[in-house]
This record gives structure tokens, sequence and C-alpha cells, in this order.
């Protein structure tokens, strides 16, 4: 997938953030719908923690393969992130992860609860036209700008950093996409 697709979304969802998190090598991190485990690859050196969650269990033996996670979980997201935290995170990624989920009212949200105060969560969607978003016919979701913002902004969390790119290409034509990165409000700035 990586050489054929030119897929870069791992790279530069792990490059965005890591200008968040520099040289910082004892990371708790949650790659959450880590598929086959390639964002989990990209964020292993700097954690001492890896945990990824996936809906497959086809996803999780592959995973496991890479010999790179300390625990593996087969769960639908919305279900686990719908739990009380066992455990609080220092950073979650969602890569490639977003697109197959409509609102992300219901995801997102959810997902915060999982970050420790100042903790930080990077997402990949496909860039939509169409606010707030769309079905496609390749079986995902687009996502308009504003819905990602909106989403962030009534959860009381801010934008760290957002930007525009090219994180695969589909039959010969760029898929462009959303790279945001999400702060969780420290506790000294909730007082």
């Amino acid at each position: 997938m990586c050489d054929e697709l030119e897929y870069q979304a791992t790279k530069l969802l792990w490059e965005a953030l890591a200008r968040s998190l520099p040289g910082r090598k004892d990371l708790v991190a949650l790659d959450a719908g880590c598929g086959t485990g390639l964002f989990g690859l990209a964020i292993k050196p700097a954690t001492q923690c890896l945990v990824g969650v996936d809906l497959s269990e086809a996803m999780i033996d592959q995973a496991r393969q890479r010999g790179i996670y300390d625990s593996l979980k087969k769960a639908e997201l919305t279900e686990w992130f719908s739990r009380d935290p066992a455990r609080q995170y220092d950073v979650i990624g969602l890569c490639d992860t977003l697109i197959y989920f409509g609102d992300l009212g219901q995801v997102l949200p959810a997902a915060f609860k999982h970050l420790k105060p100042g903790g930080i969560l990077g997402f990949t969607v496909e860039k939509g036209e169409v606010s707030p978003f769309v079905f496609t016919d390749s079986g995902r979701f687009t996502h308009h700008q504003n819905h990602l913002l909106a989403v962030v902004d009534a959860a009381g969390y801010r934008v760290v950093t957002q930007a525009e790119d090219v994180l695969r290409f589909e039959y010969g034509e760029a898929v462009i996409g959303w790279l945001t990165v999400v702060e969780r409000p420290s506790a000294k700035s909730l007082v």
C-alpha cells in the first residue's frame, strides 16, 4: 500500500504530532484504529507504552506480528472510547480511521476523555467540500474543515495545528486530507 498508493498519511501525521512533542521518548500512546500497525511503526520510537485498538481481528493479527505494541485490543472505537478511561494517554493517533465515521461529534469528544491533561490527539480525514461530511463512492467519508473545527471547539479543546496535504494517490489522483492536532487543556488552564 505504501508504494503502490504513495501512502503518506502515517508519516505526515507523526511529523505533525512530533512537532508538538519535541524530543519525547517516554510517551504513553494509543493507536486508535491501528489496522496493520503502520502508524504504530512511526510513533513507536517515541513511546514507553504503545496500545493499539482495531475492530478487525485480522488487522490486530497483522499488527501483532510487527512486535511493536505493548497491548492490542479488538473493539469498535465508539464503544471503546465510551468506556471510562482505564488509562489516559499522552498522545492518541487516529490515522485514516475517521474516514469511516460521518459525524465526528460521535467519536472525538469521547476520545478526548482518554487524553491526559495537556495531551494531544492527531487525526487524518479526507478533505470534503460539502459541510459537514459526505459519504462517498469509495465507502469512506469526506469531512469539511468547518465540521472538524466545530467538533473540537464544542468539546472545549483547541487545535494546535491543521494542515492540508496529500495523504495518498488513488487511481492516479491525489487524495487531499486534513492533518489535525488537538490539545486537551492542561490542569493549569482549567483553573
